[in-house]
């Protein structure tokens, strides 16, 4: 039986690094994706990668966007319509009133319309996110009173009980 090859190393490659392969992969003659891979020592699915996105990162270094960053901000294209959801969110259990994964689907969808978000499908993972994102897990959204700070919650969020629901 042939043993299998070893794990190739993770390598982070900075802006300028990036932009040296695709000034590489533009000169002439123009050299081969596994040329370029093998000279920078890395992947040539990740140099396919990197000529692909090749237009966004001159765009970073157009902004000035210092060369030894290795990771960009990939914003969110619904922030507008997650920041609207949290804001109604918040006003409508500071009314106590109760909310389930259903009415925040249908609010949401409700919002992407009046906002002409298009490809906007509210899956429970969005709704997870939204909700129940990393930096709002620390408050008790399910409670009966007003956001409280607490500890996270240790139940899953898909299965929400009912009782707790009700006003």
């Amino acid at each position: 039986m042939t043993e299998r090859p070893a794990k190739r190393r993770r390598v982070e490659l900075s802006l300028d690094d990036k932009l040296k392969i695709i000034k590489s992969f533009e000169s002439v003659p123009k050299p081969t994706l596994r040329s370029l891979s093998e000279k920078f020592s890395i992947g040539k699915s990740t140099v396919g990668d990197i000529i692909k996105k090749r237009e966004v990162y001159k765009a970073e270094f157009e902004k000035n966007i210092s060369g030894n960053k290795r990771r960009f901000n990939n914003a969110c294209k619904f922030d507008k319509l997650n920041e609207l959801i949290w804001q109604w969110f918040c006003q409508a259990r500071a009314k106590n009133i109760p909310i389930s994964g259903p009415i925040i689907h249908e609010k949401a969808s409700e919002f992407a319309k009046e906002l002409a978000v298009a490809d906007f499908k509210g899956s429970n993972g969005w709704l997870d996110s939204v909700v129940f994102g990393p930096e709002r897990l620390e408050y008790d959204v399910l409670a009966k009173s007003p956001l409280v700070r607490r500890k996270p919650i240790p139940v899953p969020y898909h299965r929400w009980p009912i009782e707790s629901l009700e006003a």
